[in-house]
């Protein structure tokens, strides 16, 4: 009764799983630290809010001394953010230049393949064979 309710157990066979190169392990730690970069300024421009907000009630204060250290604290924050979209950019091309140098790489070695494989069937033939075939085929 086994074998009509229940099924054998088979072993599965494991498919080779990629493994990951040095190039991939770079590309995905760069990814990473893009997106740690992004949520960092995500919470700069949160917080550049809460100090614009904060500037303007105490403008209403009328307290200038104050706002104007918020206001300075702003500008600080907003150059911070400049500076994580410049490194982000820079993140985006590295990983952009890492990707097609893998691309020409193998663009290269198909090439050098190719280039390869038509010195092999060049060699099977010989001039001598093709020149002896024209002649024949102009006697006939």
């Amino acid at each position: 009764m086994g074998a009509i309710f229940g099924r054998k157990k088979r072993k599965r066979e494991e498919k080779a799983k990629p493994k990951m190169t040095d190039k991939d392990k770079a590309i995905l730690d760069l990814k990473r630290q893009k997106i740690k970069m992004k949520n960092y300024k995500t919470r700069i421009n949160a917080t550049l809010e809460k100090e614009m907000a904060m500037a303007k009630q105490l403008i209403k204060q009328k307290k200038k001394k104050k706002a104007l250290l918020v206001l300075k604290k702003k500008k600080y924050l907003e150059t911070l953010v400049e500076r994580t979209d410049k490194a982000i950019l820079n993140t985006e091309k590295l990983v952009d230049s890492i990707e097609y140098a893998s691309m020409q790489k193998q663009i290269f070695d198909a090439m050098k393949a190719g280039n390869d494989c038509l010195k092999e069937i060049q060699s099977e033939i010989s001039i001598e064979e093709v020149e002896k075939l024209m002649e024949d085929t102009e006697e006939a």
